[in-house]
């Protein structure tokens, strides 16, 4: 093609046609431009495609990271409920001095083994896109959302429950071993009754010391639920943008 060009030219240089000449040459630099920016405007869209394709896909690994969170919370909400209703049908029990039942008896054995599960999230779709940089995510809403809730929500979520446990392994232990020989319990910590009712529905202390814990488990159940809210809200916006950039 280049040859071609050249040998106009050359012709009509032989033949003193040097008006043409500059006109022709005018013509193929334009050409030669135009040429240019088609190139750098196909090399730009192949670049957007790229980049959308890596955001679309970090959105999806982020989406199903929170997805697997919520699951995780949702176990510890209904584990933290269990424990909860446990101390509470005891607590009930004690206050209105009721007959105690074989379900009471398994709800006196969760009292000496209380449950709750730690949460810990799986960022590594925010390490991803952290190692890319955070602006390739275009939507300014979801990249403030993914930044508030890798960046200080979870840290807020992880330090209060913490806290929490501590208090309730704290109030435990202080509290609750003083009673142990006040128990019988099964080998397998399945069931477990008190030696004498009578004094243990009398005990002040004792029925204080499971408002505590019921408290504290209701707050960290609380906790869990809002956790959970907060990282829902962000997977809806993240499904939304991904339905329209289909």
């Amino acid at each position: 093609m280049i040859k071609f060009f050249r040998k106009i030219r050359q012709e009509l240089l032989n033949q003193g046609k040097t008006i043409k000449y500059f006109k022709y040459a005018i013509g193929e630099i334009i050409l030669v431009v135009i040429g240019i920016l088609i190139a750098l405007q196909i090399n730009n869209w192949n670049e957007i495609k790229i980049e959308n394709t890596l955001e679309i896909k970090l959105l999806k690994e982020i989406s199903d990271n929170l997805n697997e969170d919520i699951i995780q919370l949702n176990l510890n909400i209904e584990k933290t409920s269990r424990f909860k209703g446990s101390f509470e049908r005891v607590l009930n029990h004690l206050e209105n001095k009721t007959q105690i039942s074989e379900s009471l008896k398994s709800d006196y054995s969760k009292i000496f083994g209380i449950g709750f599960g730690t949460f810990d999230s799986n960022d590594t779709g925010f390490e991803s896109l952290k190692s890319i940089g955070i602006n390739s995510i275009k939507n300014d809403k979801i990249r403030k959302e993914i930044t508030l809730i890798y960046g200080v929500k979870y840290n807020s979520i992880t330090n209060d429950i913490s806290y929490y446990m501590g208090d309730i392994i704290e109030s435990y232990s202080k509290f609750h071993t003083t009673l142990y020989g006040q128990f019988k319990i099964n080998e397998a910590f399945k069931s477990a009754e008190p030696i004498n009712l009578e004094k243990l529905q009398d005990n002040i202390a004792y029925k204080n010391y499971l408002k505590q814990i019921i408290f504290l488990l209701g707050t960290v159940e609380k906790r869990y639920i809002e956790a959970q809210d907060q990282i829902r809200s962000l997977d809806n916006l993240i499904i939304e943008e991904l339905k329209s950039r289909k």
